[in-house]
């Protein structure tokens, strides 16, 4: 299966997020933005900390979901997808790598097998992208023990 690679990254000129390919380089990062209709791309600077790559899932709603991203449970938990080593039963044994849900009380939940599996048209039945860390960091605060 194929998965759509891009990413997201906020201007440094406006702080709008801007969406497409990447560069980065010497602390330096750049969203390559395409424009189909007039086949020109164009390369906008952004705050290198705050790029995100697109996880290949979406949420319950259609929306992307990328790293870094604040995500509400249908249970009303709230937790920020992550990328890496990761435990979903706790046990050190049973990690496993590639994105993550990762919970304030140290819970970690797959993303391939709670929010969506890779390709399912059925993806998203288990929660909804609420934000993201750096735009809506407020959203943290609503932290709720699993």
């Amino acid at each position: 299966m194929n998965r759509e690679i891009k990413f997201c990254g906020k201007r440094l000129d406006n702080g709008e997020w801007v969406y497409g390919g990447v560069v980065i380089a010497d602390g330096y990062a750049a969203i390559v933005v395409y424009s189909d209709y007039h086949n020109w791309h164009d390369f906008v600077e952004v705050d290198p900390a705050t790029v995100g790559q697109y996880t290949g899932l979406k949420d319950k709603n259609g929306v992307e979901s990328y790293h870094k991203d604040i995500v509400r449970t249908n249970a009303g938990n709230v937790g920020v997808i992550e990328f890496g080593s990761y435990s979903p039963t706790g046990n050190e044994w049973d990690n496993a790598w590639g994105w993550f849900i990762q919970f304030p009380n140290g819970d970690q939940a797959s993303m391939d097998e709670h929010f969506g599996y890779w390709g399912d048209e059925h993806f998203g039945y288990w929660g909804e992208v609420v934000g993201n860390v750096y735009k809506n960091p407020e959203l943290l605060g609503e932290f709720k023990e699993v």
